[in-house]
């Protein structure tokens, strides 16, 4: 698993997060 990957996998979450959030 590279890097850049967890670090997408961890911004989409926190996208994900924020919407949930303002939803």
């Amino acid at each position: 698993m590279s890097p850049s990957f967890f670090t997408l996998r961890a911004w989409f979450q926190s996208m994900e997060y924020k919407s949930i959030r303002i939803i």
